[in-house]
């Protein structure tokens, strides 16, 4: 099962309290998802992001990233953000890597070959584990643009456009 359609899914089985959602990522709670750098006459993005409200009302984040693009590799990982000033944040942990899943030319890849993925990405991502990282949303012409901030720190390198796509609509991650 290739990750986007598990982000679709989640999307489709979301509760009435996913409509609850905050702003700035309330279009979650109506069957969108993020898709950063968007291709719409392709329907693909560099990734795509689910919002989910959990029952203790705190909220998750599913992120499905291209890790390498021949042959396709991606990985999915599920983290808890917060809303604050509206912006989305987050601090990376060792445990969304460790339970990070990862699919080749769309297909899930074996117990073995996933534990070696995730010992590399841990290992190159070592550095921003527990670091906040937070998205601040603006707009940009006719669509939107996410601005990073690593630890209250503008990272002008890692902005990048972003647009809200429904989940039923077939968009998936691709170079």
């Amino acid at each position: 099962m290739k990750p986007v359609w598990i982000l679709g899914a989640l999307v489709a089985s979301g509760s009435a309290a996913a409509s609850n959602l905050p702003l700035p990522i309330s279009q979650a709670g109506r069957g969108e998802l993020q898709c950063f750098s968007p291709n719409f006459p392709h329907r693909t993005c560099k990734s795509l992001a689910a919002y989910a409200l959990n029952a203790d009302g705190t909220i998750a984040k599913t992120a499905t990233v291209i890790m390498a693009s021949n042959p396709l590799i991606l990985m999915e990982t599920v983290a808890p953000v917060e809303v604050k000033n509206d912006q989305i944040c987050s601090r990376l942990r060792p445990e969304e890597i460790n339970a990070a899943q990862f699919t080749v030319a769309g297909r899930p890849v074996s117990d073995a070959k996933t534990a070696k993925f995730r010992a590399v990405v841990g290992q190159s991502m070592r550095g921003t584990f527990g670091r906040e990282i937070c998205s601040r949303y603006s707009k940009s012409g006719a669509g939107l643009r996410v601005n990073v901030m690593v630890d209250r720190i503008e990272h002008p390198e890692m902005a990048q456009s972003v647009a809200w796509v429904l989940a039923k609509r077939g968009y998936s991650v691709a170079p």
